[in-house]
């Protein structure tokens, strides 16, 4: 679908941040050098996923386009602001035919509408064709290979016209990642103005989009419009994402992320056949009223470690499930509403008091120390869960 590479076009003006981030603003050539490297890593890999596996893939696309993006990667938001908007707009309405414009004859106009109207004859040949090639990718693997290979060479074929649009697109993201706002550093009110932006852009769009898809009657240049105002849908989401976050909604999967960004970033310096320790909390394994959200972010800790207990293999991947222990995660209350809450939980723990951090300490060296044990989560809360 169209608005879908539109999409991940914007998105791909934040993968050039990123690489933005690793090459630096142009003076470190060090860093330049780094930055090429991964751009060719990126070509030849797309290139191999698009020849050998899905002709849909547009990774090498976004490598040559950042390519072109070496060069302007130390420009002022401002100027790639300025060049990407003008490019965009340039390729987009270059999409609109001369009879869609106001100016144009009637009967040029007449004479463009008509043509949208699709032959049904036109249509019984495409749906045969499209059956035709079905069957030959069905039908054996050297079949499909042959389909997918053809495919791919004709989206080849029509990336000279997707790079200057794309390249617009990348530096429309890359201006926005510097100013700050796919950076998630502007004011609520931009992402509000982007909300509303969108939303008004998103009636048009769909309203195209049905026009042609659904009911098979093409608006004259509906393309041209829909390359417009989909990037502005797009900036929609962004600034949904980014209230939704300000809002605390994050902090539900913010223990997810950190566990896994910290094992992601430490499997590189591992043993291979030592061992990796999560840390969750007794709220995923007790119906304690009030803690559905925390409950469920450790719930989504816990349920990591029996699969990278299998993913990676042969190091070992166990977890820790600590109760209510005296730490300084408790600093936060009043002293005496923390001393009461302590003496509360005390007594309903069949052990008869709350944990210390050599308690879990003591947990976590024993899960490290045996190397029979994967998989695993430990619950250490001296039995808080059974009374809870």
């Amino acid at each position: 679908m169209p608005q879908l590479l539109h999409l991940l076009n914007l998105l791909g003006g934040n993968l050039v941040a990123r690489l933005f981030l690793v090459g630096g603003d142009g003076t470190d050539p060090r860093k330049g050098r780094m930055l090429a490297r991964r751009l060719a890593v990126l070509l030849v890999f797309g290139l191999l996923h698009g020849f050998g596996i899905w002709w849909g893939d547009i990774l090498s696309l976004y490598a040559v386009t950042g390519f072109l993006m070496f060069f302007c990667r130390s420009w002022q938001p401002k100027l790639l602001m300025g060049i990407g908007v003008s490019l965009y707009a340039a390729m987009a309405l270059s999409a609109v035919p001369t009879a869609a414009y106001p100016f144009a004859p009637p009967s040029a106009r007449a004479e463009a509408g008509a043509a949208l109207i699709p032959d049904p004859k036109a249509l019984a040949d495409r749906k045969a064709k499209t059956l035709e090639r079905m069957a030959e990718a069905k039908a054996s693997w050297a079949g499909a290979y042959r389909l997918n290979m053809k495919e791919y060479l004709n989206l080849l074929s029509g990336n000279p016209w997707l790079i200057p649009q794309t390249l617009a697109l990348m530096m429309i993201g890359l201006s926005l990642f510097k100013s700050g706002f796919l950076a998630g550093k502007s004011s609520n009110r931009r992402y509000v103005v982007a909300i509303a932006a969108g939303a008004a852009a998103l009636v048009p769009v769909a309203c195209l989009a049905w026009q042609a898809d659904v009911l098979e009657r093409p608006v004259l240049g509906d393309k041209g419009l829909s390359l417009l105002l989909t990037p502005v849908v797009s900036l929609a989401y962004v600034g949904g994402l980014v209230l939704l976050l300000r809002s605390g909604a994050g902090k539900l999967l913010s223990p997810l992320y950190a566990h896994i960004a910290t094992a992601q970033a430490a499997l590189p310096y591992l043993n291979p056949t030592g061992s990796l320790t999560f840390v969750s909390a007794v709220s995923a394994h007790a119906a304690v009223p009030g803690t559905a959200g925390i409950g469920a972010a450790n719930a989504a800790v816990a349920a990591l470690v029996p699969i990278l207990a299998v993913e990676l293999k042969p190091l070992r991947v166990n977890g820790v499930s600590p109760g209510v222990i005296d730490t300084p995660w408790w600093d936060a209350l009043p002293e005496h509403q923390k001393e009461a809450m302590f003496k509360e939980f005390s007594a309903k723990t069949p052990v008869g008091r709350i944990g210390r951090p050599e308690d879990v300490a003591k947990a976590i060296a024993f899960l490290i120390g045996d190397d029979f044990i994967t998989g695993q989560i430990l619950i250490c809360d001296g039995g808080l869960r059974f009374t809870a």
